[in-house]
């Protein structure tokens, strides 16, 4: 027979328990998703140097983009450049924003319109649209 104050004690443990369990899966997703983006910009292979209006016969491969900005936005979250007035439809090059502290100022400062660029990096699909997803500076280099 379980006595009241065992009950009392299992009332107490098992929300950490709980806690603890959850706390645990959410460390373990957050290592996972750090890989995969960590993989985005590793390769053992030489980059393929892309013409931006032949993107789309390319996907999950490494390639060298240059372009002139014509869009550059920074939404808080991200920064989004783009050789197109707007970047829906188009390349583009996504520096999220926990990536910023590895930029000697922030992306929309130092990438600014009319500058022409050199991306490199895996290009995929990204709301539609290809994209590089860029974690370091050294995968843009201005022209």
């Amino acid at each position: 027979m379980i006595s009241k104050s065992m009950l009392i004690a299992l009332g107490l443990f098992i929300p950490w328990i709980i806690f603890l369990v959850g706390l645990v899966i959410w460390n373990l997703k957050s290592n996972m998703d750090s890989n995969k983006e960590n993989e985005r910009s590793v390769s053992a292979t030489e980059p393929t140097f892309v013409v931006e209006e032949n993107v789309l016969n390319h996907n999950k491969e490494d390639v060298v983009i240059e372009g002139v900005i014509k869009y550059n936005f920074n939404s808080g979250k991200q920064t989004i450049l783009s050789f197109h007035d707007h970047h829906k439809g188009y390349f583009k090059v996504l520096i999220k924003q926990k990536y910023y502290p590895a930029f000697s100022a922030l992306p929309d400062v130092l990438y600014k319109k009319e500058q022409k660029i050199r991306v490199t990096g895996l290009l995929e699909w990204y709301q539609g649209d290809r994209t590089i997803f860029v974690t370091t500076p050294n995968q843009i280099e201005i022209l």
